[in-house]
């Protein structure tokens, strides 16, 4: 798009500002992807039952200070967030290394929410259906990490720098849950580290 298109396309911006933007972009020069070698150190591990997200709420309390807070009830079910918890970290326990993982880590998400009775009709497919609906994959992640992380994981929750999440319905005759791998970057890659230690 040439910049006076982008002018015309946008008469509620500054004229000048959207120049300078335009001159910017152009001179950038992305900085490339980097292919990191990981090996599989755990899983693929499955936890059974209703996956739940982190979720805040803000609160007052008496003296007027507000506060955030995360809710332990999800769909309706009091204990949800703290029974998912809990379960990711039994169902984890067996695997979890002898020290906690102070190095990058990737972790693998497939997690599957209960399927709604209108994706069960005999023309929906037989297996899991991508899950486009709130609440955020990001925030399954979270409380899956965290839970993880109080189980003896990871070093801390940071660690976890890369792996893709995705949120499905599972399949018809399935049931709810997460399935969780994890990897960790191979021997000759372990350079590319920078701990938080040597940052400051």
């Amino acid at each position: 798009m040439l910049i006076d298109d982008l002018i015309k396309s946008n008469p509620a911006a500054d004229p000048e500002l959207l120049r300078e933007a335009f001159l910017l972009g152009q001179k950038f020069e992305p900085q490339g992807t980097v292919g990191f070698a990981w090996q599989k150190f755990a899983g693929p591990m499955w936890v059974p039952g209703e996956p739940v997200p982190t979720r805040y709420k803000a609160r007052s309390l008496p003296n007027g200070v507000a506060t955030i807070y995360m809710p332990d009830k999800f769909n309706g079910r009091r204990g949800a967030a703290s029974g998912w918890k809990s379960a990711v970290e039994c169902f984890t326990l067996r695997y979890r290394p002898a020290a906690p993982l102070n190095c990058p880590v990737r972790v693998d998400l497939d997690v599957y929410c209960p399927r709604p009775q209108k994706l069960m009709r005999r023309k929906d497919p037989d297996g899991p259906v991508l899950n486009s609906t709130k609440p955020d994959r990001d925030n399954y992640a979270k409380l899956i990490v965290d839970a993880m992380t109080n189980a003896g994981w990871f070093y801390d929750d940071g660690r976890v720098c890369d792996g893709p999440i995705r949120k499905l319905y599972h399949g018809k005759t399935g049931k709810p849950g997460a399935s969780i791998t994890v990897y960790v970057l191979a021997d000759d890659q372990q350079d590319l580290f920078v701990s938080s230690d040597e940052l400051h």
